[in-house]
């Protein structure tokens, strides 16, 4: 019996590693066990919002963090292309 999947995605300027620290510091061993973990780290790339310095973010904003503010599509949709590629790589292995 295969576990379900978590894909869990960490905050800007983290990394992978970063937030599974974090996620095991918040349940015991017995519940993180229950679940296969993913924890994927993005693409460094240059932020706009930190003066373009380099930062492992999903995508880049411009202008700032309020909504009416526009994400960097190209950026988004590459992000969300190699996330997509992950749930089809667990489908694949039979993950439902």
């Amino acid at each position: 019996l295969m576990k379900p999947v978590i894909i869990f995605l960490h905050g800007s300027g983290d990394r992978g590693a970063g937030v599974q620290r974090w996620v095991r510091s918040l349940i015991t061993a017995a519940e993180y066990d229950q679940f296969e973990w993913e924890f994927p780290s993005a693409e460094p790339i240059p932020y706009s919002l930190a003066g373009g310095a380099i930062s492992s973010i999903w995508f880049d904003r411009v202008g700032g963090l309020d909504p009416r503010f526009a994400e960097d599509t190209k950026s988004v949709l590459k992000s969300v292309n190699r996330l997509k590629a992950m749930i089809d790589e667990k489908k694949a292995e039979g993950v439902k």
